[in-house]
């Protein structure tokens, strides 16, 4: 289990680093945020595991899928916290942006994390002892997700901003001006060379500029799934489909 554990830890971060934002991009990019985040996730988690040893619940086995959960939690909101900062005005203040995005996000984040806060606590009166323990510990696991992404990731963002504002190179913010073999270029002559009509020249030769602010996924979504959806024919056979689905499902 800690194999798997350590596996889906390591594929989340991945998974954080290609959408978390800039790609490729010496100053945009959020590589070390997308670690960050997950220590975030990790220090969640021990508390809430901490919380239900000292409330003497048992622990059995099936705990062990119970950082699965978190990961998947902790990542989704997350997400809902950087889009909400990317929409914000880049022109304005770090503290001020900070501000605006978690006044969106958190909203929808105490509802989501409470309402599963909700549903783990009354699970909790399970006549079967190990899911009982196994709903109190993912209760006070979700609860601390909730304080840690709002106290403790949100300042990795703010911190993470503040490099990005400075244009300090990601994952190595010490460095003024980057690395020897990878040095990067102050943002007014950046962004001289892209109203010229040349490359970003802080954006590396792995990967091009993304041309949608909620990436691939957004591109695809508002071009190919959206314009298809709203088509009378597509949507009532996509509404078929799933009632046909749903029946065979009761078969």
């Amino acid at each position: 289990d800690v194999g798997l554990i350590n596996g889906a830890f390591m594929i989340m971060i991945i998974y954080l680093i290609f959408n978390l934002g800039g790609l490729c991009h010496k100053i945009n990019s959020r590589a070390g945020l997308a670690f960050l985040c997950v220590l975030s996730i990790v220090a969640a988690g021990i508390s809430g595991y901490g919380l239900g040893m000292w409330a003497q619940f048992d622990y059995t086995p099936v705990h062990s899928v119970l950082p699965f959960v978190l990961v998947g939690i902790g990542v989704d909101d997350s997400f809902v916290i950087m889009n909400a900062l990317d929409r914000t005005d880049p022109t304005k203040p770090t503290a001020e942006r900070v501000a605006t995005a978690i006044s969106h996000a958190g909203v929808s984040i105490t509802v989501t994390s409470m309402t599963d806060f909700v549903a783990f606590a009354i699970s909790v009166s399970s006549a079967l002892p190990a899911l009982g323990s196994f709903c109190m510990y993912a209760a006070f696991s979700v609860l601390m997700l909730l304080v840690f992404q709002v106290t403790m990731f949100t300042a990795f963002v703010t911190w993470d901003l503040r490099r990005v504002v400075a244009n300090r190179i990601d994952c190595c913010f010490c460095l003024p001006s980057g690395f020897l073999c990878c040095p990067t270029v102050p943002k007014e002559d950046a962004d001289k060379a892209v109203e010229e009509g040349k490359k970003d020249p802080n954006q590396m030769c792995c990967c091009a500029a993304p041309r949608h602010t909620g990436g691939l996924i957004g591109t695809v979504l508002e071009h190919v799934v959206a314009p298809q959806l709203v088509k009378r024919p597509v949507a009532a056979v996509v509404c078929a489909l799933f009632c046909g689905f749903c029946r065979g499902c009761d078969l």
